[in-house]
Formats: structure tokens, sequence, C-alpha cells
């Protein structure tokens, strides 16, 4: 059986994943979210993060009815970039070679525009994960007014900075109008956030659209069935 592991936001586990899961669950995919912090105590760094995706895949993988080979990982904002770095094949070597390799990624509003330009800094925990982006399968949604991304396609330059097969395989949906966190369960929010605008700080408005969530949620379940569920 093929499994997706959820990983959260900023905020902590909020409902973005049960939204997901739920309809994953219905298309015969098992759906593991863990609980990487609690609102309120985001690490600083993205890498601390990372352990507890890593001791979550080896846990789904000795699952006797789950398929190792047919391991997703989807994520939101801070969950979304890690999904979208856990593709790079030096991220992977760092968490070990014990850690399955999973085989699709859905990203959620990752801040490309963020990484765009960490990812070239050599003193950042992830420089030059780029260059070794896999060829993996993988989705990304963004909107166009995410006050953390500069410009309305935000993600064609980092994606541009990937090897060629990493493009081939990736497909970036732009939600025309959507803020960060367009898919919320919760009420509208405003939030100071140093990573903003491309990593200069600001406030970012997160507005729920649920038509746009209901069709995110639709593709990414079309996307996992599609890339997990095959033999």
């Amino acid at each position: 059986m093929a499994a997706v592991l959820i990983l959260h936001g900023s905020g902590g586990v909020d409902g973005r994943g049960a939204f997901y899961a739920k309809t994953l669950q219905e298309a015969g995919i098992t759906t593991l979210e863990i609980t990487m912090f609690q609102a309120g105590r985001r690490p600083q760094r993205l890498m601390e993060s990372m352990p507890y995706a890593a001791a979550a895949l080896k846990w789904l993988a000795g699952q006797p009815n789950i398929d190792s080979r047919r391991l997703g990982v989807m994520g939101f904002s801070w969950g979304g970039a890690m999904s979208m770095l856990m593709s790079s094949e030096l991220l992977q070597e760092r968490l070990g070679k014990d850690v399955p390799k999973p085989a699709a990624f859905a990203s959620f509003y990752p801040l490309c525009s963020y990484w765009a330009v960490d990812l070239v800094n050599p003193a950042h925990d992830f420089y030059n994960a780029h260059t070794r982006m896999s060829a993996a399968p993988m989705l990304i949604y963004v909107g166009t007014r995410d006050d953390y991304e500069e410009g309305e396609r935000p993600c064609d330059a980092l994606i541009a900075m990937w090897p060629a097969a990493a493009r081939e395989h990736t497909t970036v949906r732009y939600v025309e109008g959507a803020t960060h966190a367009f898919d919320s369960q919760r009420p509208i929010v405003s939030v100071y956030d140093q990573h903003v605008h491309a990593g200069r700080g600001g406030t970012a408005s997160m507005i729920p659209s649920p038509k746009d969530a209901a069709d995110a949620r639709d593709a990414v379940v079309r996307f996992f069935v599609e890339n997990l569920k095959r033999e």
C-alpha cells in the first residue's frame, strides 16, 4: 500500500493535513501527519525539523502493509519547503542511507523566492541542494498574491536552477488571486514573519479560499494516485 507523509506549517498541526488526508485515504492511500513542533515554537532553522520527517519515513517503511517504494511527502509552507527540499539527493544523503527516498512530492507555497536566494548562499544549511534535485515527480501550489513571494510566478526562477530531469518532472500551479495558506481551515489571519517578501520580512495575509482548496485537494489526490499506486 502507498502512503503519504504530511508536514505541517509554522503554526503546527492546524487542520490542513486532515483536509487532504481524508480524501487521500478514500483513494486508498495511507497518511501520516506528524507533529514537529507546537504553535509558536517554530525552530530557527528548517534543518532542525528534518530528523522528524526522516524518522517518520523510516517508521512508515517498516509497517507490514506499506510499500517503501511508494512513499510520498506533502507539506504546507514550512512543511512545504521541507517536502520540496527532500527531493534533493544532497539532502537525502545527509538524512542517511537508511531513510527511504520518497517517490513523489507535493509542496504547498514553499517560499520559492526565499529559496532562490538562500540555496546559493554558502553559509546556508541547504547550499547547492538545488543542483541535485531528483527526477521524482513534484507538484507545487502557490497563490499569485502570496506575500512571502516576489512576483506572480515566483517559482519559475527557482525551478530554472534545477537539473533538466527535475524540471521536466515538476508541475507548478499558480492559484490566481490566492494568498499564502489559501487552503487554511481557519479564519483570515495576518502574521509578521521574517521570511515574508523573499526574506526581507513583513506581514503576510492568509485568506482561506474554499473553492481553491477543494480544487487543490482533488489535484493532489490524483497526483499521488498516479505516482504512488501504479506498479
